[in-house]
Formats: structure tokens, sequence, C-alpha cells
């Protein structure tokens, strides 16, 4: 394109402004009142990139909410308080309002796992073993408590619970 500027305005107001400076395209909408709603920067560079951006999102009195980062695959939420939460490419940890861990997860790259934690610490994993089978970790201060495997036995699925030790403590109808 041979665009170097974009200005578009509604009701009189500044609605959406945007510029190119080499491969990049910058961008700001904005709100009636006129304070910025989101600002992007866009790669039309011919390479991995192109297409890809980078948007900065704010909430009516100028805070910022939340980032979405297209080429690094990460997308930052904040809290009213400033605190972050940040979802990644192949790594997704969630926070609460306090920057205290309650899930890390990994879906797209083996080995895949979920882990819940309670007040910023470990409290289960769950994945799949070499076998297929869903497994649970249950951990007290860090140390591996005991450990839940679910199988399919004759069609049914079976949880099979097992202390720290190994050893089966409890076998019942798998539960949701």
């Amino acid at each position: 394109s041979l665009v170097t500027e974009y200005t578009m305005f509604a009701d009189d107001k500044l609605f959406i402004k945007a510029y190119r400076k080499g491969n990049q395209v910058f961008a700001k909408e904005f709100y009636k009142t006129g304070k910025v709603q989101n600002e992007s920067q866009s790669s039309v560079a011919p390479d991995k990139t192109y297409g890809l951006s980078i948007t900065k999102s704010y909430d009516r009195h100028g805070k910022i909410y939340q980032i979405n980062d297209e080429i690094t695959e990460t997308y930052t939420q904040f809290y009213p308080n400033g605190k972050k939460s940040v979802m990644g490419k192949t790594e997704t940890i969630y926070y609460d309002e306090n920057e205290v861990i309650t899930r890390k997860a990994n879906f797209k790259t083996p080995p895949f796992y979920d882990d819940e934690f309670v007040n910023g610490h470990l409290h289960s994993r769950s994945y799949k073993n070499d076998e297929n089978e869903e497994v649970k970790e249950y951990f007290k201060n860090g140390i591996l408590d005991k450990n839940e495997i679910t199988k399919i036995i004759n069609g049914e699925q079976i949880t099979f619970v097992y202390d720290k030790s190994g050893k089966l403590i409890e076998k019942h109808p798998y539960q949701i």
C-alpha cells in the first residue's frame, strides 16, 4: 500500500489515527472522550511476522488492562490494582489480583500438564502418562502426598488412589 497516514472521525470526534513507518503500521483507536482505547503496532514485513500485531487496550480512564502480543504469543491482563496475569505461547500462568499463582498449564507442547496452586503452593498436577491414562498428583508442602490414576477396564473408567509410597489405598468408579 502507498497509504502512509490514515485518520477517521465519527461525529466530529477523532476515532482512528494510523500511520506507516517502514515495515510497521501504528494505529490508535479513541473513545468519544478523546482517550486512547486501543493502540497497536502491526508488521507488514515480508517475513514470519507479517500481519502480526501487538495491541494495548485501555479502559475509559486511560488505565491499561490488557496487551495482546501475537508475535510472542503472549496475552497479558492487568487487574485494577496494576498487577498482571500472563498467558504464554507454550505455558500459561494464571495469577490472582495479588500476583499469586493459581494455575499453570501447558496444552501446546509435550509434556502436557495442568497444575493447580493454593495460596501460591502446588496443590495438584494433572497429566496423561505413557499409557494415556489420566494421572492426578496431590502435594502437601511441595511433596507428593498421593496420586490417582484413572484406567479403562472392560470399558469402565476406574480411579486407583495410591499413597506417597505407591501403595493402593482406594479404588472407585471415575468421577469428574
